[in-house]
């Protein structure tokens, strides 16, 4: 699998520090249905602190849910983390998934 960083999507959402758009060589699932963009945000939680989440997105980068895809995580801005991380876990799904049939 492989993420291509489209384009800096920061201006659409108020409370990312950063946002990118990616674009995925391979679809991944949310809620039923399957995108190939996801947007990657950076925030500060005044709570939990810094966190990078991932969130499945349109080719415009709209977010079309606001459901934390696998790869999201807090302590720290990481985008390339948080992209090898979903795709570990995307990974694994997949495995479990064949293994269970």
């Amino acid at each position: 699998m492989k993420a291509t960083k489209v384009r800096n999507v920061t201006s659409r959402y108020a409370n990312s520090a950063e946002a990118w758009l990616y674009s995925l060589d391979e679809p991944v699932a949310y809620g039923g249905c399957e995108t190939e963009f996801v947007v990657v945000s950076v925030a500060t939680d005044q709570l939990s602190g810094p966190e990078t989440f991932i969130f499945p997105a349109d080719g415009d980068g709209k977010v079309l849910a606001w459901q934390e895809l696998p790869g999201s995580f807090r302590g720290e801005f990481n985008f390339d983390k948080a992209i090898r991380q979903m795709y570990e876990d995307y990974r694994e799904l997949k495995e479990m998934e064949e293994y269970e049939r």
